[in-house]
């Protein structure tokens, strides 16, 4: 069958339903005064619903927007945060390389000191004459000459008296 056969019999069905066809004009049913009350509430109801669904709908495009820029700003303190990090990071080296100069310095001026010291100590050592030798004018026990009376032990002594050859750094302390 072709194309050709098959319209011209559908139109030909048309034609004869087509006087048979009656024209009716639709009437709204007749409502009491509570039935037309619940009819405008559910139009409202359906309205505002649309309403609402679309005032959501553009809250949280509004709230996404306002969380993608709290995060954004969130980012930029965290890398300004990184950056004071690595520069307080980098002042903190830089302290701790001047605190161990100041270790390094202070080692090297104590084993200095040391040095000295003990170079002190050799001179004095080598200066030094003994104590228990008899001096001139002294008795046999070396105590002073035999005939000047010995002091007694509670007796204040006054300044030293230091000799040409005697050092007043002379110490017996060791």
């Amino acid at each position: 069958m072709t194309i050709g056969t098959v319209v011209p019999a559908l139109l030909a069905q048309g034609a004869t339903a087509i006087r048979d066809t009656l024209l009716v004009r639709p009437l709204s049913p007749v409502r009491s005064p509570f039935e037309e009350l619940v009819y405008i509430a559910s139009g409202l109801t359906s309205i505002l619903t649309l309403l609402l669904v679309v005032a959501l709908v553009i809250a949280l495009l509004a709230v996404r927007r306002a969380v993608q820029r709290a995060h954004d700003t969130f980012d930029r303190r965290l890398q300004d945060f990184g950056r004071r990090l690595d520069d307080f990071n980098a002042l903190l080296g830089r302290a701790h390389s001047q605190a161990d100069r100041v270790v390094d310095m202070t080692g090297a001026a104590i084993s200095g000191v040391e040095w000295g010291a003990d170079k002190v100590k050799d001179f004095v050592k080598r200066k030094r004459r003994p104590r228990n030798r008899k001096r001139r004018g002294e008795g046999p026990s070396g105590e002073g000459p035999a005939d000047a009376p010995r002091p007694s032990p509670d007796a204040p002594r006054g300044p030293r008296k230091e000799s040409a050859d005697e050092s007043p750094y002379d110490d017996d302390r060791e």
